[in-house]
Order: C-alpha cells, then structure tokens, then sequence
C-alpha cells in the first residue's frame, strides 16, 4: 500500500491526497511536520534529505516533490486518468509548472500573512503586493476557464491538482478560479471534496506547535 510522510494540512500534501482520491488509491498516511514535528529527524531525511512534506513510500521506492509525486501517481496507477495523451499533456504540464513558478509566490504570502499570522505582526505592503499580483494572473485563469469544467479542458487532469494551492484559503475545487479570487464557493470535483478541510486560524498560533 502507498504510504504518504505528511500532515494533511500541508497544501503540497493535499495535492498527493487529491491525487489518490481521484485515482481511487488506497494509502496510508503518516503524519510529519508542523505540530507533529520528525520531518528534520535522521530517519525522516534519509527519505527526503529537504526536511519538508510530503513524501511518498510506494512499497521501498520513495519519491518527494508534490508535483512529481503527482505525476507519478497518475502515470503508474491511472490507467490514462489523470494523464492524458498527446498535446493535451502538455497543457496540463504547463499548468503545473505555471503554478509553481509564479502563482506560488504571492498565493503564499497571502495565505501565511492572512491565515498563519496574528493580525498585529501581518506585513500588510506585503500582502497589498501580493494581492495586485495575483489581480494580474488570475484573469489567466478565468479565460483558460471560460466555457471549460477544468483548465485542460472537460476532463480533470493532473495538472489541476496543483490549484490545491488555493484550497486552503477559499475550499474549492478547480471550478473555483474565479470564485477563488473573489472569495466565493463553488463545486469541487470528486476527489477535491474528500480531501480534509484544514485551516490553521491565526489565534491558534499562539498554541504550541513543536517541530514546525
């Protein structure tokens, strides 16, 4: 059975726990970083010497890099789901890349200036900069969308579940582009529904949190 190194309130492991619910893959998962700390441990980085979450155990092959994770997933257990043939592959290849290299950045500071910092130590220049650069990308999105269930097209991909990176903010699936950037709820596909709804209010954060 898969076994997945990872708290499920980690954005890049909800993306693998996406993955596999749409799959129908059963696994089990550890949990690893934040207040459940080992992820800096000699056992834990001899898997993944980055320290970080997640990584996946497939019966001794190991592998971490959500995205990869991902792809993996979908090319040895999708039977064509998830990954689709031809140029429409590479479409969704460039969503994934695009996520990572550009949309990451300012979705991250929103999330941990907005979600995982107590208001009175929030940057607020940084989340105004953050927020007038994603009022550019997410257009993008809107018109890759328009007349589409997904970014690919009618069918889901893997490059959708990268767009987890919104989840966390707003709970919804890759419909929820445009809802997404206006703070609206939408409905998520299949799999995006049975991943957990985690979110760490800034009150919590005056609570211990070993090992983050």
């Amino acid at each position: 059975m898969l076994k997945i190194l990872g708290r499920n309130n980690s954005i890049n492991v909800m993306k693998v726990l996406w993955a596999c619910e749409e799959l129908g893959l059963p696994f089990e998962r550890v949990d690893v970083g934040g207040a459940f700390g080992f992820k800096h441990e000699p056992d834990y980085l001899k898997l993944n010497p980055n320290g970080r979450v997640p990584t996946l155990d497939d019966n001794g092959f190991i592998l971490y890099e959500s995205n990869v994770i991902v792809r993996y997933l979908a090319s040895t257990y999708g039977n064509g789901k998830l990954l689709p043939r031809g140029r429409d592959r590479w479409v969704g290849e460039q969503w994934m890349e695009w996520q990572q290299t550009t949309l990451l950045a300012p979705m991250s500071t929103v999330f941990w200036q907005l979600v995982r910092t107590e208001p009175a130590k929030r940057d607020r220049a940084a989340i105004q900069a953050a927020v007038q650069t994603l009022a550019g990308l997410w257009p993008f999105v809107d018109a890759r969308l328009s007349g589409r269930p997904y970014r690919r097209g009618r069918v889901l991909h893997g490059g959708h579940s990268p767009g987890v990176h919104g989840v966390p903010l707003v709970r919804a699936g890759d419909r929820a582009a445009r809802a997404e950037a206006r703070g609206g709820v939408v409905e998520a596909p299949p799999g995006a529904r049975r991943v957990p709804k985690v979110l760490v209010p800034s009150d919590d954060l005056t609570r211990p949190r070993p090992g983050a």
